[in-house]
């Protein structure tokens, strides 16, 4: 299979959901209460921590990352963050790209965020988006999409309505079976086998494609996963999840995944928001990398905490 899933859903939920099965990773991802029960956390002294520990010790927020693997590398990266309390989902879509240096990995394909699983792991990925989000961050779980679940997740809903920003042309021989992406630009209805073609899609056979580069391929994924989940939320979720789950690597068990599908019902689109990783597109010798900006990425999370500069402030007025 020739570098694939471009994707994911959103708790598709995923990337997979994101790309591929998602919802179903995002309901086993989701379901396990892992944040500090509420009594627990009034016996805590946060007497000492800053604005940004105590929220993140005090929020209702489950984090996960959602993974599409083709061929051993991560292919989509997505952290995935719900807040149980006021039932809103955050996205953050990590560049594949996204410059990860790593201790002995010295190739300029091992500094690739994308290189972390193939060679040492899921444990590897989830230290590498903790070290590019910030070591306060917490991970509870992860979740890892085969890419033919796209296919099936897609058709049991009916299809994805999507605006495809350009014509897709695209042929590769050598995939098994042969890959031919053949989509016309415009607002369409996908079924399952025109998705996984424009969640593959990367460029066009004479090379054109996204503007952007690979952050057009985040922002195609991002328009698929929201308009994915939007609809598979209102149709029968337990058929969804139970499709999904023979796709879907997780730590978390299937019971859980199923008893959570009844805790998103309600959130809607307004309550679901995809951003990508703050930073930008840059060359290092001859290697194209995405590179973070840590002082923007951290002022993103900690929007997602609820946490103000004014918080911040006030915090250091009263340490003088």
């Amino acid at each position: 299979m020739s570098r694939f899933l471009r994707t994911f859903l959103f708790s598709l939920v995923c990337f997979s959901l994101f790309a591929i099965g998602g919802i179903t990773a995002y309901f086993k991802i989701f379901d396990s209460e892992v944040t500090i029960p509420q009594d627990q956390v009034d016996k805590l002294d946060l007497s000492d921590k800053d604005p940004f520990e105590r929220a993140i010790l005090e929020s209702k927020r489950v984090n996960g990352i959602l993974l599409g693997v083709n061929e051993g590398m991560t292919d989509t990266i997505m952290f995935c963050s719900l807040d149980t309390e006021n039932k809103k989902m955050d996205i953050i879509s990590i560049p594949r790209d996204t410059f990860y240096h790593r201790k002995g990995y010295n190739g300029a394909a091992d500094k690739k965020i994308n290189a972390a699983y193939s060679s040492q792991g899921i444990d590897a990925v989830l230290g590498g988006v903790q070290n590019l989000l910030g070591d306060k961050v917490p991970i509870h779980h992860y979740g890892i999409i085969d890419y033919k679940g796209v296919e099936k997740i897609v058709d049991l809903v009916g299809g994805v309505e999507v605006d495809v920003p350009i014509n897709m042309r695209y042929d590769d021989p050598y995939d098994k079976p042969p890959l031919r992406i053949r989509i016309s630009k415009g607002r369409q209805v996908l079924d399952g086998k025109k998705a996984m073609e424009f969640l593959r899609f990367r460029q066009n056979n004479d090379k054109t494609g996204y503007p952007d580069m690979d952050l057009g391929r985040v922002k195609a994924q991002q328009q698929f996963m929201t308009a994915f989940l939007k609809k598979a939320i209102g149709l029968k979720l337990p058929n969804i999840i139970k499709t999904g789950f023979k796709y879907i690597e997780t730590d978390v068990n299937i019971s859980d995944g199923l008893s959570y599908g009844s805790k998103v019902i309600g959130i809607g689109s307004e309550d679901m928001n995809a951003t990508t990783l703050p930073g930008e597109p840059r060359y290092i010798g001859s290697t194209s990398y995405f590179i973070h900006d840590p002082d923007e990425t951290e002022k993103l999370i900690k929007q997602l905490y609820g946490v103000s500069e004014v918080d911040e402030t006030q915090t250091e007025d009263d340490d003088i």
